[in-house]
């Protein structure tokens, strides 16, 4: 915002040399002020690609992504000339968009020197070692600094320092060996297929555009060099593979000590019945005959409360993923098999699951090609499916006294996804105030909410269902994310007796600039946690900004639905160890207060300097030990 300050003679002296002053930018201060935004690029499925998606690969067609990527390059640096960004995460945003586009009209060292501011402002030291791997080679490459790809990207892992990227490289590695373009292609194009693009339109947003450019670099840039790419980094890892150092978290059982029975809240996609490990709290007043026995408003509450994708009541503890699966000729068991062994491969570990990972991953993409839904999308359904019995495993780890009540919710797992309304926010707002009343009554201490939304992922929703004018794709986003943010609010401020954890958000960005809910809600009895690695080194996916606490979200091991164990990473995962040792301390000293067991998470956590900043990372043993003394002299 301009100020208008000056006086007569400054206003003269500025009119006499206007060449020496320059206008003062405007300043962004949250997401929604972004002008990329609302930036419209000139395209036209019809006309520029005959209709057909896929013809981005013919050569014949090259013209039109270069085109889009320097509208890319143009508009964003119109932006960068003329705002001030106060958050440092929208400004590597812009960069990375423009440095893919620098690349697709080959521009090596334009792309290089992006990379060099995008270093200069980087705090995370894990990202400055790792940032862009392949990209940066293969600039490096393109402009003959370096002989080969393989020089160039040797060179850049030489600077790395291996116990802190062990794990990330380990990672990246597996991601370039199982990378397939036919399955990359198959995720993107799903995306694209299902926009609702009015034939006449003759331009389109943002995230339409970096879809066709993303999709377009794998194909021409990431493809060609992607196998050495892969034993680079396999060959790297191999040769530092003792430089791990110690874990910093310490997960302590209160097995054998006098305790309490304790509550936990799981709020997510539902928890599997019938894991040993996870003991669930079980409706003695309900039984599964298709009535509300209690009267509570829920029918088959057997384990508690849930909702479908629309919002409304249901009755199964899990999303029926069986009646996904019945018109396709593939089984749950199958799609497990596949999931673990994904998952167990990116982590360096062999299995049998392993093998049939490898083994069918190309055969499974053919031949669900053409399904609805999508094989992607499949995959998308198992996780959202398995998240909250990963999340509740974690949460009860070490804690006898235990038991998780579910709140199912139902995240979308299509490409596109229900539209977002002002009826469905109405319902999801009366959703969450219901689990949380629902879990109130029966007494839940904790509760763990390991998702969340924004209000830009609800405007790039309304585009995808076809609303093209922009300014009231924003508008009607505004007023959904005001229903649900007041919905979510209320909620947790209704039950003061119960302490709620937030996963800050997997997306490296600020969660308060970007508006992210639950994560950035301000509340005295919310806490938001965010991710490290089992070092303590903050992850390269980790959302910052309103952040009270750091845990370890890497390569966690938790249960599948189906009883297997699995690791898996996210702010997702560090969360629920807060929740596990809120739990804890409640189940030996139950007479504490919320404030008190707050207190006793954030003041005895560790604080240490990290990435130019102060950060708490969890501390079991210490808050454990705090809890204990104030309960002698409760």
């Amino acid at each position: 915002m301009n100020r208008m300050w000056m006086s007569c003679i400054c206003v003269c002296l500025c009119f006499m040399f206007s060449s020496a002053f320059a206008q003062a930018k405007k300043t962004i201060e949250n997401a929604s002020q972004l002008p990329s935004l609302t930036h419209q690029y000139a395209f036209n499925l019809q006309k520029d690609l005959q209709g057909d998606w896929k013809n981005i690969y013919q050569d014949s067609y090259a013209a039109v992504i270069r085109s889009l990527a320097q509208q890319i390059i143009d508009t964003h640096k119109k932006d960068l000339n003329e705002y001030e960004f106060t958050d440092p995460s929208s400004l590597k945003s812009y960069w990375g968009r423009m440095g893919i586009s620098y690349l697709i009209v080959k521009d090596p060292q334009s792309y290089l020197d992006l990379i060099d501011q995008r270093l200069q402002i980087e705090s995370n030291t894990l990202v400055k070692q790792t940032l862009a791997l392949y990209y940066r080679a293969f600039a490096l490459y393109q402009l003959g600094t370096h002989q080969s790809f393989k020089s160039a990207l040797e060179a850049l892992l030489d600077q790395a320092n291996p116990q802190v990227v062990s794990e990330t490289i380990t990672e990246y590695a597996a991601v370039a060996e199982n990378f397939s373009f036919s399955i990359t292609q198959d995720g993107v194009l799903s995306r694209l297929n299902v926009m609702e693009l009015n034939q006449d339109v003759s331009t389109v947003g943002l995230s339409v555009v970096m879809n066709l450019i993303s999709l377009y670099a794998y194909k021409e840039i990431y493809s060609t060099h992607v196998e050495d790419y892969a034993k680079i980094l396999r060959s790297y890892v191999l040769k530092h593979q003792d430089s791990q150092t110690q874990s910093i978290y310490e997960s302590i059982s209160i097995e054998g000590l006098p305790g309490h029975p304790v509550l936990i809240g799981i709020m997510d996609s539902g928890v599997a019945p019938g894991i040993l490990d996870i003991p669930l709290w079980k409706n003695s007043l309900e039984e599964e005959n298709g009535i509300d026995d209690d009267e509570n408003g829920f029918v088959d509450d057997l384990y508690g409360p849930a909702f479908d994708l629309d919002n409304r009541k249901s009755s199964s503890i899990l999303f029926p993923i069986e009646q996904l699966l019945e018109p396709i000729d593939i089984t749950l068991f199958e799609l497990e098999k596949y999931y673990l062994g994904y998952h167990q491969n990116l982590h360096g570990e062999g299995s049998e699951y392993v093998e049939f990972f490898l083994e069918s991953k190309e055969a499974y993409h053919q031949k669900f090609q053409n399904t609805q839904p999508s094989f992607s999308e499949l995959l998308k359904a198992y996780e959202n499916y398995s998240h909250g019995t990963h999340v509740a495993g974690i949460a009860v780890a070490g804690n006898p006294f235990a038991k998780v009540l579910p709140g199912r919710i139902t995240f979308s797992y299509a490409s596109k996804g229900p539209k977002p309304t002002i009826a469905s926010a109405l319902r999801e707002a009366k959703m969450y105030k219901d689990i949380v009343e629902y879990m109130k009554h029966e007494g839940v201490k904790v509760v763990n909410m390991s998702f969340g939304d924004s209000l830009q992922g609800i405007i790039d929703r309304l585009e995808l269902h076809g609303i093209s004018n922009v300014a009231y794709r924003k508008k009607l986003g505004r007023v959904i994310f005001s229903i649900l943010k007041r919905g979510f609010s209320q909620a947790i401020s209704s039950a003061p007796s119960i302490l709620f954890f937030a996963a800050a958000g997997n997306a490296a960005n600020n969660n308060e600039f970007d508006e992210i809910i639950p994560s950035s809600l301000i509340l005295d009895n919310l806490v938001t946690v965010s991710a490290t690695d089992a070092q303590g080194q903050i992850t390269s996916f980790s959302s910052t900004g309103k952040v009270d606490l750091f845990a370890n979200g890497y390569s966690v091991e938790s249960f599948l639905p189906g009883g297997e164990s699995v690791m898996l990473s996210g702010t997702s995962m560090a969360c629920p160890w807060a929740v596990n040792l809120a739990a804890k301390i409640w189940a030996l000293y139950p007479e504490l207060e919320v404030s008190q067991v707050k207190e006793l998470i954030l003041k005895y956590a560790n604080v240490v300097d990290q990435d130019q900043k102060q950060i708490r990372t969890l501390d079991m043993m210490a808050s454990l030990e705090a809890a204990k003394n104030i309960s002698l002299n409760h």
